[in-house]
């Protein structure tokens, strides 16, 4: 059968996250003080994806990687204490009133 599209997008975050998390390390060995790390915004709002059957892909590909990028962001706010990262909501502000 198919792959269920669900859980290769929760992987590919899962991955995206953890190359962040080697961009990060790499930022605080170079001296860097600051890295702000932007979370994806609500797909399923866009042109491409608003009333599409992929809208709820979509969103689930941005759940997956937001929550992996919040976790990549809080672990390594614990491990490299000589650098301030900051997680920018985007996804937040994306969402319809």
């Amino acid at each position: 059968g198919a792959a269920d599209p669900k859980l290769a997008i929760t992987q590919i975050a899962t991955d995206a996250a953890a190359s962040l998390g080697n961009v990060l390390a790499t930022a605080a060995s170079a001296g860097r003080g600051t890295v702000l790390v932007l979370n994806q915004p609500n797909l399923s709002l866009t042109p491409s994806y608003r009333g599409t059957p992929d809208a709820t892909l979509a969103d689930a590909g941005v759940a997956a990687l937001n929550t992996a990028l919040a976790a990549q962001v809080a672990r390594d706010a614990e491990q490299l204490l000589q650098l301030l990262v900051m997680l920018y909501e985007w996804h937040q502000l994306s969402r319809p009133n």
